[in-house]
């Protein structure tokens, strides 16, 4: 938002709601107004009036959505730089006293604040195209599947934002198991035989999606079990592999929003498939976003 579009906010504020005439530009919400200025906003409209928990619902959907459209990007580590910074590892200060004078000296460095996403032509370009105001209107509706995308989306932004790739990659793999499986489904057959089905039409395909996404369950495994140590790398190309995953079959399921109510809705589709059935499935995202994924899970 421009200084010019937070002022005239503000001065909007400030003469439509009488208490901030009274407290003229120290009024709490022109300051808020103001405080927009050069930051990235997310605006939401609707029709009507809501409740304060259904807007600030909405709010936290809107920002998990558009966090998810830049999980299409990949770049883990510059979105945790613009999300949480860099906290300092650990904080030292060692202070010495001779004679009355203090030696003073530190081995810490110091953390860096956040620098916030840039909403920008290519990012609004790319919400656009790619399916993700049905995936907000999914997320913000009542059915049972829009539930399990609201959860999904919210572990898949707690796990873009926590810092130990290892936490990352459980926190990724219930964001996938809260979309796909229902009950005591064994999980792993469960996420790879449906993102297979959902994902593509292609046999060859299918089957590229589901190796993968069992290669990264076994990643999952060994950082649950901690059956073996896993390279650095490996934790790194799962963990950017299961996060558009996640978004890629948030994006499918949004876009059969009027046909799809349920998580039994989705098993349908996938039995469907699994026995030779032909059904529609509308898939939004560009192809390329598909073929970046299973690149970056590559081995």
């Amino acid at each position: 938002m421009s200084v010019a579009d937070a002022t005239t906010l503000a001065e909007r504020i400030r003469r439509g709601y009488v208490f901030a005439r009274r407290g003229g530009e120290s009024n709490f919400y022109v300051q808020r107004a103001l405080s927009f200025s050069g930051v990235s906003v997310i605006e939401l409209f609707g029709p009507g009036t809501c409740s304060n928990a259904t807007a600030v619902h909405r709010a936290v959907t809107a920002e998990n959505v558009v966090a998810a459209s830049l999980v299409l990007v990949g770049a883990r580590k510059r979105f945790l730089q613009q999300a949480i910074g860099e906290p300092a590892a650990y904080i030292d200060l060692f202070v010495t006293s001779r004679n009355s004078r203090l030696a003073v000296s530190s081995t810490s460095g110091a953390g860096r604040l956040p620098s916030g996403a840039v909403i920008d032509r290519d990012a609004s370009e790319r919400y656009r195209r790619n399916g993700f105001s049905a995936l907000y209107q999914l997320a913000v509706a009542t059915t049972e599947v829009s539930g399990r995308a609201s959860a999904a989306l919210s572990w898949l932004t707690a796990s873009r934002v926590e810092p130990i790739e290892t936490a990352a990659v459980v926190k990724t793999a219930i964001a996938l198991e809260a979309l796909l499986v229902s009950g005591r489904e064994p999980s792993t057959r469960a996420v790879s035989e449906r993102s297979a089905y959902l994902l593509s039409d292609d046999p060859d395909e299918r089957q590229q999606i589901s190796a993968a996404t069992q290669r990264f369950y076994d990643v999952r495994s060994s950082v649950v079990h901690g059956t073996r140590a896993l390279p650095q790398d490996r934790v790194q190309k799962a963990l950017e592999y299961g996060d558009r995953m996640v978004v890629l079959l948030m994006l499918a399921i949004a876009a059969q929003l009027s046909e799809w109510k349920s998580i039994a809705d989705v098993q349908k589709y996938c039995d469907d498939i699994r026995w030779g059935r032909t059904r529609p499935c509308k898939r939004p995202w560009r192809r390329g976003y598909l073929n970046q994924a299973l690149r970056s899970f590559n081995l």
